[in-house]
C-alpha cells in the first residue's frame, strides 16, 4: 500500500454544496465526495473516486473568474475506456476539453469556489509535483519507443514535445529522447 502524500478539502457552495475529500498517495488519487442540496439532485458523481497515476496524461487548474464562479482541478487524459475526456494541443497550447457546464458532472474534476482559490492552486502546485515525480519515476514511462516506427523523427519530437507540454514526462525525459532523435535528423 502507498503512503498517502497529501490530503485537502475542495468545497463548491451554490444551492447546495459539493464537499470532495482529496488524498493523493505516490501511485493515486482517492476522491470522497459528499453532495447535498439541490446540487444533490441535479449533480450526478459518484461518492468515491480513484485515479490512478498511470492512467491520466495531466493534471491541470482551472481558476474561477469574474464570470466563472467556480474553478476546478481536472485529472485529464484518462486512458480508460470509460472516459471520452482528453487534452487537445491546440498550437503548442495544451487544452481541456472540461468546461464549466460540464465539469461539475464530471468525476475526474475537484471543483471549488472563489473563495478557496488560493489554497486551493496551493494544493495543486504540490499535486503536480507530486504526480510529475510518478511520472517521472514510473519503470513504464512514455519513450521514444513507443511512436509508431513508420514516422519521422520530427514528427517524434513534435509527440515529445505534445507529451511535455501535458505533463506526461518530465523535461529530463524530453531532452533525453528529443538529444538522441536529433542525432537521426
Amino acid at each position: 500500500m502507498s503512503k498517502e502524500l497529501l490530503s485537502f478539502k475542495a468545497t463548491h457552495k451554490a444551492l447546495g454544496a459539493i464537499v470532495t475529500d482529496v488524498c493523493v498517495y505516490e501511485d493515486r488519487i482517492f476522491l470522497k465526495r459528499k453532495i447535498s442540496g439541490v446540487l444533490s439532485l441535479t449533480v450526478k458523481l459518484p461518492s468515491e473516486t480513484t485515479v490512478y497515476f498511470k492512467d491520466i496524461s495531466g493534471v491541470t487548474f482551472s481558476k474561477p473568474t469574474v464570470t466563472n464562479s467556480i474553478g476546478w482541478i481536472e485529472l485529464s487524459g484518462i486512458n480508460s475506456n470509460a472516459s471520452t475526456m482528453k487534452t487537445v494541443d491546440v498550437n503548442g497550447k495544451v487544452l481541456s476539453n472540461v468546461e464549466q457546464t460540464n465539469a461539475m458532472g464530471n468525476p475526474y474534476c475537484i471543483i471549488f469556489s472563489k473563495k478557496e482559490k488560493d489554497e486551493i492552486e496551493e494544493k495543486y502546485a504540490e499535486l503536480k509535483r507530486i504526480f510529475e515525480e510518478y511520472k517521472s519515476n514510473e519503470s513504464n514511462s512514455v519513450s521514444v519507443i513507443n511512436c509508431a516506427p513508420s514516422e519521422s523523427s520530427l514528427d517524434k519530437i513534435k509527440k515529445l514535445k505534445e507529451l511535455y507540454d501535458m505533463g506526461a514526462i518530465s523535461e529530463e525525459e524530453f531532452e533525453k529522447n528529443k538529444n538522441a532523435l536529433m542525432q537521426n535528423l
